[in-house]
Formats: C-alpha cells, structure tokens, sequence
C-alpha cells in the first residue's frame, strides 16, 4: 500500500483499490476483490483488474495520479507526496495488468496552465482603459459638494492619481498578471499517459 493524500492505495491480486482506513488487515489486502469493497471504508474505491483503462500520472507539485475504468464512472485519483511514490504505483499497476501499457507523453494546454492570469491581464487592461477614460472625462468638471458620496470618492481619486497615474498603476498591475501567465506557460507540467 501507499500513503497517498487523504488515505492509502494499495493493489490485490485481482483489484486495485483506494481506503481512508489504516486498520485493514494486510492477509485480506492481498487477494481484496469486489466483493470486499464495503470494507474499504466510506470513500473506498475498487477497480478490477480487468477494469483498469488508463493511468494518467501529472508530474506537477502534487504529483497528480488519476486511475480510469472501462465502464465505470468512479475513477481513482490522488495525490502522491513524492515522484517516487507516484513511480511506484504506477508501476505496481503495470505489475497488476501484466504489461506497461502504451505511453504517450504530453503537456497541459496552454489556457489551462495560464488561462486565470491571462483572463485576470486582460481585466486589469479594461479597467485600465476604462478608469483612463473616465479621469480624462473628469478632469474639466467642478468637484462636487459631498467628498462623501461615491461620485466625491471618484473625482478624488481623478485628482490624486490622474491620466498617467491611472495609466502607470493599471498597467503595472497588468504587466505582473502578464508576467505570471507567460510563467505558467513557460512550466507546464508533464503528463503521461498509460493506456491498456
């Protein structure tokens, strides 16, 4: 069995399986089939050998793991605390199925991996534009009387920031979201693919 984020996965000699309970006896864990599957405890999984379709092993910082089934919709995923123990398992897994299956090595797409930063850049770009546009059209008119109300906050702010200052924050928030998406791009991590 390995330790895995929130419990244990193990394989038996007809079934892998994923437990949350550390008090299971290890002369059943070795021939655990489908009809054991209650006693893996409340989020317990059980995929047959005959079952297991593909591995999908992320190698990013959690070390992502994901066990598919044919037919099934219950897929086992975890998360492992070290690449060697994600190697392991998946290795433990070809042992179960008697081959190594097909490998295909892939990365994440490019808007999954930094799509959050480039859609927050170019927020922060059109508020950008937009809070310019409204300092430029406030700069002529008269303050009004009440510093209180919401229209007194933003002709405040016109007058302490105005159309450069608005420019140089704006894009300056801009260019770091910029910066963090191209990282995110730059180290996508590496998914392999193993498939029976």
């Amino acid at each position: 069995m390995f330790r895995v984020n929130g419990g244990f996965i193990g394989v038996s000699t007809h079934a892998l399986f994923f437990t949350t309970r550390e008090d299971l006896p290890v002369h059943t864990l070795a021939t655990l089939g489908q009809a054991d599957q209650a006693g893996l405890g409340e989020h317990g999984r059980l995929i047959e050998k005959e079952q297991i379709a593909e591995i999908q092993a992320v190698q990013d910082g959690r070390f992502t793991t994901v066990i598919r089934a044919k037919g099934l919709a219950e897929d086992i995923g975890v998360h492992s605390d070290s690449l060697a123990t994600q190697q392991s398992l998946i290795a433990a897994v070809q042992a179960l199925k008697g081959q190594p299956g097909h490998v295909l090595q892939t990365t994440q797409g490019l808007l999954f991996s930094s799509g959050k930063y480039l859609l927050l850049a170019l927020c922060a770009a059109l508020i950008t534009g937009l809070l310019h546009y409204l300092v430029i059209s406030l700069a002529g008119q008269a303050s009004p009387q009440s510093s209180t109300s919401k229209e007194g906050m933003l002709f405040a702010l016109a007058n302490l920031l105005g159309p450069t200052g608005t420019l140089l924050i704006g894009g300056a928030i801009t260019l770091v979201l910029a910066l963090k998406a191209l990282s995110k791009a730059r180290n996508r991590p590496l998914i392999l693919r193993y498939t029976f």
